[in-house]
C-alpha cells in the first residue's frame, strides 16, 4: 500500500499475465525459470513459488477462473501427457488438461479470456474450427466440459488480430483487435449485440493519413459504473486527435451517479432536491417530473398552487464532471408532495433516476382538510399516542412532548 516490494524469491524470468484467485493464491505465467527448472506457470501460496504442472514449449497469453475454481490457461500450450498442441488447458489439480483437442486448429493462437456470467469461457485470437459442426474461428466458448462455438465465430480482415476481451456490466461481450499491415483502418472494438458482432464507436476510419498508417485496441477494461476503458493506438476520432494513446469510450445511455432522496419538510421552506449523471459523458440534458408530469420552471411549476420552482430542466456543459443538479422548490406547500424523478438525455439515449417520495407537512392543518379547528388537535393526538411518524412535528426522528408544543404553537397561531 505504500511501496514496491518482492513476493518471495526463486522465480525468474518473463511473465505474460498475473493474477489472483479466489483463494487469495497468485498465478503466473510466462517464460519463467524457478530456481533451475523451467517453469510455464507458477503459484504463490503465501510463503513459496510453485510450478503448476510441467508444460512443454508454452506461450500463454491469458488465465482464468471459473466459478468452480478450475484455472483455464490459453496460448500455445504443449501438453506433455500426449505431446499434442492445444490452445487452452485447465488444471485438474494435478496437471493440464487440454481443451478442445482436434476441434481446433493448433497452429492457431489464443490471444485472451473472459467469463460470462454463467461461467463459461470465451476465448479470442486468430484460429479456426478443423472440425465441421463446429464453427468457431476466432471466438470460441468452453463450458467446462466441451467446447462450443460463440456467435458462429468472427470473420476478420486478413490483417486483423484479436487482442483482448471482456465482459461488461450488462453481460455483453467487447472485443478489441490490432492490425499488422500499414495503411489498413479498422475500428478496434467489437460487441456482440446477442445475434452478431457489432462495430462499437467510429475510430480508425474517418481520418486518413500517415499518423494513421496503424490502428489497434491493446486492452480494455469496465469500470463499475459500465463505462468502458480502452488503451492502444487509436485514430480517427476528431474530438481527441488524430494519435493518441488513451480513448475513454463511455456507455451508450448516461447511466445515474445519484438520485434524489426521500425529503420531509415543513410547509413553507426551501426544498432541494439533488442528482448527477456519471463522470464524463458528453452532452447531457435533464428533465424533472412529479408524478410522472414534467416539472417546469417558475411559480407552482410542480404542482398547483405550489411553490416557486427552478432549474426544473437544462443541459450539461462539456463532459460531466461530477457536479450535481438541483431542483429547488422555495415556498414549497402541501400541494407540492409527490413522486420526484430526473430523465438524464444525451444523443445515446435517456435514463431515469430513481424515484424520491417528497412529502410536505402543514402541521397546523394536521389532517389536511384545508381548515386548522379542534378535528386537528384529535387527529394530531391519535397520531401521537400510536408514535405514528406523522406526528414527529419538529422532524427530529422522534415523537415525544416536543411534537406536543410544536403542534400548539403552529396550531393556535393558524399556520403551517
Amino acid at each position: 500500500g505504500t511501496e514496491w516490494s518482492l513476493i518471495g524469491s526463486g522465480l525468474y524470468g518473463e511473465p505474460s499475465r498475473l493474477v489472483q484467485l479466489t483463494d487469495e493464491t497468485i498465478v503466473m505465467a510466462g517464460r519463467l525459470r524457478l530456481g533451475s527448472h523451467s517453469c510455464a506457470v507458477a503459484q504463490w501460496n503465501g510463503t513459496a513459488w510453485n510450478a503448476m504442472g510441467t508444460l512443454q514449449t508454452a506461450s500463454i497469453t491469458d488465465i482464468e477462473q471459473m466459478p468452480d475454481g478450475r484455472v483455464v490457461i490459453s496460448g500455445s500450450i504443449v501438453i506433455p501427457a500426449t505431446g499434442r498442441r492445444v490452445l487452452m488447458a485447465w488444471w485438474d489439480g494435478h496437471e493440464w488438461v487440454g481443451i478442445g483437442d482436434g476441434l481446433l486448429n493448433p497452429d492457431g493462437s489464443i490471444f485472451a479470456m473472459t467469463l460470462l456470467a454463467d461461467g463459461s469461457v470465451v476465448a479470442a485470437g486468430r484460429f479456426r474450427s478443423v472440425d465441421p459442426s463446429l464453427r468457431a474461428s476466432n471466438v470460441v466458448r468452453w463450458d467446462g466440459s466441451q467446447l462450443l462455438e460463440f456467435g458462429n465465430g468472427l470473420v476478420l480482415e486478413p490483417h486483423e488480430v484479436l487482442t483482448d476481451i471482456v465482459t461488461d456490466i450488462d453481460g455483453l461481450v467487447l472485443l478489441a483487435s490490432t492490425i499488422d499491415q500499414p495503411g489498413d483502418q479498422i475500428p478496434g472494438l467489437r460487441k456482440w449485440s446477442g445475434s452478431a458482432w457489432e462495430f462499437l464507436g467510429n475510430f480508425g476510419s474517418t481520418v486518413p493519413g500517415p499518423m494513421c498508417g496503424t490502428n489497434y485496441v491493446e486492452s480494455i477494461c469496465v469500470d463499475p459504473r459500465g463505462d468502458v476503458l480502452i488503451t492502444g493506438l487509436l485514430c480517427g476520432e476528431p474530438s481527441i486527435g488524430f494519435n493518441f494513446d488513451l480513448c475513454y469510450s463511455r456507455s451508450p445511455l448516461p447511466r445515474i451517479a445519484t438520485s434524489p432522496h426521500d425529503t420531509t419538510a415543513l410547509a413553507g421552506h426551501r426544498i432541494e432536491l439533488i442528482a448527477a449523471p456519471i463522470l464524463n459523458v458528453d452532452e447531457v440534458s435533464y428533465q424533472w417530473y412529479r408524478n410522472a408530469v414534467p416539472v417546469t420552471s417558475g411559480p407552482a411549476g410542480a404542482a398547483e398552487f405550489g411553490g416557486v420552482v427552478t432549474n426544473a430542466r437544462g443541459s450539461l456543459e462539456g463532459r460531466t464532471d461530477g457536479s450535481r443538479i438541483t431542483l429547488t422548490i422555495d415556498g414549497a406547500t402541501p400541494s407540492d408532495s409527490g413522486s420526484y424523478h430526473v430523465v438524464f438525455t444525451t444523443p445515446c439515449g435517456e435514463t431515469a433516476s430513481q424515484p424520491a417520495r417528497l412529502v410536505i407537512r402543514c402541521f397546523g392543518d394536521f389532517n389536511q382538510d384545508g381548515g386548522i379547528d379542534g378535528s386537528d388537535v384529535d387527529a394530531f393526538f391519535a397520531a401521537w399516542e400510536e408514535e405514528a411518524i406523522e406526528a414527529d412535528v419538529d422532524l427530529d426522528r422522534a415523537v415525544d412532548a416536543m411534537d406536543v408544543t410544536d403542534f400548539f404553537v403552529r396550531w393556535s397561531s393558524g399556520t403551517c
